[in-house]
């Protein structure tokens, strides 16, 4: 038995699956609005990249230090980094108590990193970072990339091992 449509069953097909694509649009983007309805971008108030001793960066936090990136939050942590990557530079002046440095490097390779933004969403900060891509093994340095940032309404930090909790000075 064959079955035959007629025009106006085609057009009512059409009509159908028009108003539904419509619709499913509409719905996916309602919930990507949504998503985005918390998301604060942090703007950077100063910004460094360097090269930073394999040394040096072991004293950082083992979670961090695994992270490949992570936090500072005290002056006695950026006593021990600004030396090291930033030796022909005066160290800032940075409050930590409304401030805070967050930094990424690359685990595996030496690769310049720039951190080009920073997005917060339900106080989680994700650091979103471009990098050159060499083949080069790190050997006794890695290239690292520092940004200070206003750290109201951060809580942690996401990291490609999980979440980094953002503790709190007192």
């Amino acid at each position: 038995m064959r079955v035959r449509y007629s025009l106006f069953n085609k057009f009512l097909v059409n009509i159908i699956s028009i108003t539904a694509f419509a619709l499913l649009s509409f719905g996916c983007q309602a919930n990507d609005n949504n998503a985005n309805a918390d998301k604060i971008n942090k703007e950077p108030l100063q910004q460094w990249q360097g090269d930073l001793p394999l040394a040096v960066l072991k004293q950082l936090p083992p979670a961090s230090y695994k992270a490949g990136m992570g936090y500072i939050n005290n002056q006695k942590t950026l006593d021990v980094i600004w030396p090291a990557i930033q030796n022909d530079t005066a160290k800032p002046d940075i409050n930590f108590e409304k401030n805070i440095i967050v930094y990424v490097y690359n685990r595996e390779f030496y690769n310049r990193t720039r951190i080009s933004k920073i997005e917060v969403r339900s106080g989680v900060a994700e650091i979103i970072a471009m990098e050159t891509l060499s083949a080069l093994p790190i050997k006794d340095k890695v290239a690292f990339a520092m940004v200070l940032i206003e750290k109201e309404g951060i809580t942690g930090l996401q990291t490609t091992d999980g979440l980094l909790t953002i503790y709190q000075q007192p």
